[in-house]
């Protein structure tokens, strides 16, 4: 009799710990589950208010230049005759030189699909000098209309910016691609080249 209980024993031992590793098995596999979700909640939070304060920054910076960008045009005498405008980047020799590569870049990509070709790159640096050898070192291959500047809000803008200068000399849609650079996609190839395709 004892000899026939103990493989049943046997089995239900075995059975209650196959029992016990799967339950184990699930809970840590939720546990796994749960603390991957909350990361991911934490990344989105983290996401969500560095997005926040970047527009934080953007408007505060927009709101320094519907100020001072007029007053930046006249001062230069900025006149854009061309229907469909002119695009503007504005910067300073304290920008990463590979943040204003980019940008050339995009400009360079939106006259292919456009073939719109108006573009003033306009650059505040302490010399000439010094903004005629940032040219050379930017300038590669491209047909851009280079201006020299030694505009006192331009070396004071922490962002380089970018607009259209329409020909009643009126800015729109200034942007700032190193703030917002989730949008940069949109605002190159759906919002300017959607305006620059209609005129």
């Amino acid at each position: 009799m004892m000899n026939k209980t103990r493989p049943v024993t046997l089995y239900i031992i075995v059975a209650l710990l196959l029992l016990n590793l799967f339950l184990i098995l699930r809970f840590l596999i939720y546990k796994n589950r749960v603390e991957e979700e909350q990361k991911n909640d934490l990344l989105l939070l983290e996401n969500y208010s560095i997005q926040v304060s970047a527009f934080e920054k953007y408007i505060a910076s927009q709101i320094d230049l519907e100020k001072d960008l007029p007053l930046i045009i006249s001062s230069l005498n900025l006149i854009c005759k061309h229907s469909r405008g002119k695009i503007v980047l504005v910067f300073n020799e304290n920008y990463c030189f590979s943040c204003i590569q980019k940008i050339l870049q995009d400009f360079s990509l939106l006259s292919d699909r456009t073939t719109f070709n108006d573009f003033d790159i306009l650059g505040a640096f302490d010399s000439k000098k010094e903004f005629l050898q940032m040219k050379q070192e930017l300038n590669v291959n491209y047909s851009f209309n280079w201006i020299y500047s030694n505009n006192e809000t331009i070396h004071s803008l922490s962002y380089p910016f970018v607009f259209l200068l329409d020909t009643n000399s009126e800015i729109k849609f200034v942007f700032s691609p190193e703030i917002l650079p989730d949008l940069r996609t949109w605002y190159f190839y759906t919002l300017l080249e959607e305006y620059i395709s209609k005129k």
